[in-house]
């Protein structure tokens, strides 16, 4: 931390009024310092590059650079800045992969307000928070076996990512051979593969994982 009392934060979010009530919110906690607001993660990798800073209260879905691409990023470049992730979505996947990741704190933004403080306290001491809603999850996440992880993109190959993100839009067979220039078996072939890859069984869980990692595709 910057010293014994304070912590330095900034703030990362392409909505500007999210933001700013963000930082109303924050700035009431005592030893919270604000120290700089970013609308995506690409601005907010120089920051956190150029400064010491202690925490990084970030937004899933954003411009440029995504949450989750920030915090590989950071973790590349073993930048020790802790994570506190806020989103609206509350699946159960991304909460793991973005634990997998590092994350220290997982906020619903509906219910942030009143979260924030105890997640930033508890941050500060170097353990995880996640939302009262979401607290059963994250035992599950910690009590899991190597072989209950998390299902994950990160194995796949450029065109599965490519089909996967186009599963993700809900396009058909015919819709994306037609964008990749190749046949509808090939498709099919590539469904069948990313689905063995991921562990997936059953005629719609491919589109339901796709729909759920749309953010990082």
């Amino acid at each position: 931390m910057s010293d014994n009392s304070t912590s330095n934060i900034i703030l990362v979010d392409d909505h500007p009024l999210l933001r700013s009530g963000l930082r109303m919110i924050v700035e009431r906690i005592p030893g919270a310092k604000v120290i700089g607001e970013y609308g995506d993660g690409e601005a907010a990798l120089e920051s956190l590059r150029a400064h010491s800073i202690d925490i990084a209260m970030v937004d899933v879905d954003m411009p440029k650079m995504n949450g989750i691409e920030l915090l590989k990023k950071c973790n590349e470049l073993t930048i020790r800045t802790s994570f506190i992730f806020l989103t609206m979505y509350n699946e159960k996947s991304l909460l793991f992969r973005l634990l997998d990741f590092g994350a220290k704190g997982f906020l619903l933004k509906e219910t942030a307000a009143e979260d924030l403080h105890s997640c930033f306290e508890t941050v500060k001491e170097g353990e995880r928070y996640v939302s009262s809603s979401l607290r059963a999850l994250l035992e599950q996440w910690k009590t899991r076996s190597k072989k209950q992880k998390q299902l994950s993109v990160d194995d796949l190959t450029p065109m599965e990512r490519k089909i996967l993100s186009a599963l993700a839009q809900l396009k058909t067979n015919k819709e994306i051979a037609e964008t990749f220039f190749i046949s509808e078996k090939t498709v099919e072939n590539h469904r069948v593969n990313i689905s063995h890859k991921l562990g997936l069984q059953g005629t719609h869980a491919l589109l339901k994982f796709a729909v759920e990692q749309k953010p990082f595709l």
